[in-house]
């Protein structure tokens, strides 16, 4: 929502942010409001990453929003994500009147921040129309927490006015299992293709390698068993056929429940060939 930064703000600073286009584009253009470069230096939590849906280089301010932004790089339907969005100071200043509240405001200079929404996701559901869906990301033990439900209300009746359906999400249950987090944390690592291959095609075989295998598989075994057969009687190298797994699940080649099941422990005649229908979409408010 908000982050103090390791000098005080000045309007000139807010000024210069929006003269430096921060807060517009989308994709690979997007200028978040809040940059790594604005942040105290040892201020907490900073994860560095090329997201995946973007294909643009972000940061998550805390652990809590780098697992949130795991999910909605990986989830469904979704097609930008742009985070720390800034909200247009002259409406909640507006709406902060109206609650009879303080504008947020930088604790050393006293003037009112730039609100920001943590996650604003462009979703486009499998039937019906596209969809912004503004997020904000907060551990469970924030819930409770007056300033954060009073700044937390100037966001929703700023989205609802513009529209659109805002939220708190966080990374614990009931909004993500613990399977979900761990699964998706264990995918990651290789969603994008290897950089170098045995030779030019290895990949893309052993892809089609598995699919295959899995769409003809007849048998009890589970995810673990199976990938550790397919590189013995293959003479492959330790992890690789797991990992490969882990790629054709993450970019919806194969669809598995990581969401109340270890992935290792899903029983092959229950993986899907393509991007199979899934219970996780409302878990986060896809839906």
């Amino acid at each position: 929502m908000s982050f103090n930064a390791h000098y005080p703000l000045t309007e000139d600073r807010i000024a210069k942010r929006y003269k430096e286009g921060r807060g517009t584009g989308h994709l690979e253009s997007y200028k978040p409001w809040i940059t790594e470069a604005d942040l105290p230096p040892k201020k907490g939590h900073k994860d560095r990453g090329v997201c995946s849906v973007s294909n643009r280089r972000s940061i998550a301010l805390s652990a809590v929003e780098s697992f949130v932004r795991n999910y909605y790089e990986w989830a469904p339907g979704v097609t930008d994500i742009r985070e720390q969005f800034p909200l247009d100071r002259e409406v909640t200043r507006s709406i902060a009147r109206e609650m009879g509240i303080q504008h947020p405001r930088d604790r050393f200079s006293k003037i009112d921040v730039v609100m920001t929404t943590d996650l604003v996701i462009d979703y486009s559901p499998p039937d019906g129309l596209p969809q912004l869906l503004p997020r904000s990301v907060k551990a469970i033990s924030s819930f409770g927490n007056f300033n954060d439900a009073e700044h937390g209300e100037i966001e929703r009746r700023y989205w609802l006015a513009m529209g659109h359906r805002w939220s708190q999400v966080t990374d614990s249950p009931p909004f993500m299992t613990t399977h979900l987090k761990q699964n998706l944390a264990r995918m990651r690592p290789w969603r994008f293709r290897p950089e170098m291959e045995q030779h030019p095609g290895y990949f893309d075989s052993l892809c089609r390698l598995l699919i295959t295998r899995i769409s003809n598989y007849s048998g009890t075994e589970r995810l673990a068993g199976f990938a550790l057969g397919i590189q013995e009687e293959n003479s492959l190298p330790p992890g690789e056929v797991i990992n490969t797994i882990y790629h054709l699940l993450y970019t919806k080649k194969l669809t598995a429940d990581i969401v109340h099941t270890p992935i290792l422990e899903n029983f092959i005649y229950n993986i899907k060939i393509g991007n199979a229908p899934d219970d996780s979409n409302h878990r986060l408010g896809l839906e």
